[in-house]
């Protein structure tokens, strides 16, 4: 029996996929376009003659300027693929919600990878000088626990949101949905 669902191609699509689809397009459009921006400005400031010049002197900046550029075009590739696949997941197509799945886990290894980090850099940080007031030391403990632990929530919250999220564009149901929709175009 048919129940409408074959002739009505908005039955099948669910809320949370034309949701989380929107949010991302939003999010994944206006980060593209900064990280666009920032590639742009990265590349004309160290085309600079004065700061090429003030580059050369150093070997490490060199590090520095190769490292800026990738880190900027990489996030060009990264936001640019999430915002492709996110109008993808919107239009239904298989192909996005697999795309976006790799991206989402992405994400969560990379919130973890952070955070490692973050502990690391605080761990291996010079203590404050000695013959510092008593107060200034404690601010700087505290101010430094605060941000640990604000950190390591945050990447809580990220993981087991997109975690969710997962575990959803995953599910049965919206594997279906994505079926559903290929098959409406055959």
């Amino acid at each position: 029996m048919n129940n409408g669902a074959d002739n009505n191609p908005q039955a099948v699509r669910s809320t949370f996929v034309t949701v989380v689809a929107w949010v991302f397009i939003v999010i994944s459009g206006f980060a593209t376009l900064v990280a666009v921006v920032q590639s742009i400005v990265a590349f004309l400031l160290f085309r600079d003659a004065d700061m090429q010049a003030a580059m050369d002197q150093a070997a490490a900046n060199q590090w520095i300027s190769t490292a800026a550029k990738s880190f900027f075009i990489g996030a060009v590739i990264v936001f640019g693929t999430t915002l492709i696949s996110a109008i993808g997941l919107l239009e239904r197509k298989n192909w996005a919600r697999l795309v976006f799945v790799g991206l989402l886990s992405i994400g969560i290894l990379w919130t973890i990878a952070v955070l490692i980090f973050q502990m690391g850099i605080f761990q291996f940080s010079p203590d404050v000088p000695p013959g510092t007031p008593a107060d200034v030391r404690s601010s700087y403990e505290t101010a430094a626990t605060a941000i640990s632990i604000v950190s390591a929530i945050m990447t809580a919250v990220i993981a087991v949101l997109f975690g969710w999220i997962i575990k959803r564009l995953l599910s049965s149901d919206i594997k279906r949905e994505f079926q559903t929709s290929r098959l409406r175009l055959s």
